[in-house]
């Protein structure tokens, strides 16, 4: 029986055979080497598939075919690769991370002995029309959760990847929480990112009036929004150096006296900040 491999290497040659190409011809149309082009249509060696798209579409062939070949093909492969062998995943009680979460979805894949993604699509389709706590699931989504290239985008879509690797239904309660961990996590982040864009905006004379306003007095120039900054407290004069989001996030000022004042506010100051 033709492996996927063989029978996508078919497809590539029947389609530039039909376009009256030959190898060179092919290779300059799809701006790469003949050697490359060789390769694929040998049929021993799997093709990126960026390079098997731009063949669907120079020789008018179906690329959702193809695609479905390919992912075959590169199943086949990761078979052959790892065996036995399972990917290190945490339980699933202690997933926090994306990472973890995508390491323990390969885990579950390999666990239920790498189902073909038509049969993960197919299994996904018969639980979503049974309930809508299941979402339908392609089988390219299905390639993609299985090699850790994407993660589910609802709780439904979990539901429907766990059922297509026969997990029981009695363990999706802690897969819900554990993606809804994710979920949050993710969130933060992108909030903690967009606060640091904005504050890392912050001019040099808006920064040494923050550290003005906790009692500091800087000594050198600006070095950013989360670098060591040395100054001196306008209070006791003790000298350190802070870094500019704990002094304005937290309010942290002198460790010494602990409790600055802005400059001007009658206590004992040091000289005028630059």
């Amino acid at each position: 029986m033709t492996t996927p491999l063989g029978q996508l290497a078919q497809h590539l040659r029947h389609g530039m055979c039909a376009k009256g190409m030959v190898v060179a011809q092919a290779a300059t149309a799809l701006y790469c080497s003949p050697t490359k082009v060789q390769r694929a249509m040998a049929g021993k060696v799997l093709p990126d598939w960026e390079l098997v798209h731009d063949c669907a579409q120079l020789f008018g062939l179906d690329p959702v075919l193809l695609r479905e070949l390919w992912q075959d093909a590169e199943q086949q492969r990761l078979r052959a690769r790892h065996g036995t062998r399972q990917t290190s995943a945490p339980s699933v009680r202690l997933v926090r991370t994306a990472d973890q979460l995508s390491a323990a979805l390969i885990r579950q894949f390999e666990e239920a002995r790498r189902p073909r993604y038509r049969e993960m699509s197919r299994r996904a389709e018969r639980a979503a029309r049974s309930s809508r706590d299941f979402a339908r699931m392609s089988h390219t989504s299905a390639w993609r959760i299985a090699t850790g290239k994407g993660l589910p985008g609802s709780a439904e879509q979990l539901r429907a990847y766990l059922v297509a690797c026969a997990v029981p239904r009695t363990a999706f309660g802690q897969w819900i929480a554990a993606w809804e961990r994710v979920q949050a996590q993710e969130r933060q982040d992108r909030q903690t990112r967009h606060r640091e864009r904005r504050t890392e905006a912050v001019s040099a004379e808006e920064a040494k009036a923050l550290m003005r306003t906790a009692g500091l007095s800087p000594r050198d120039p600006y070095p950013g929004w989360n670098r060591p900054w040395a100054a001196h407290c306008t209070n006791c004069r003790a000298f350190s150096r802070f870094r500019l989001s704990e002094v304005a996030g937290k309010g942290r000022g002198c460790p010494v006296c602990a409790s600055p004042r802005p400059l001007g506010s009658g206590q004992a100051t040091g000289p005028a900040a630059e």
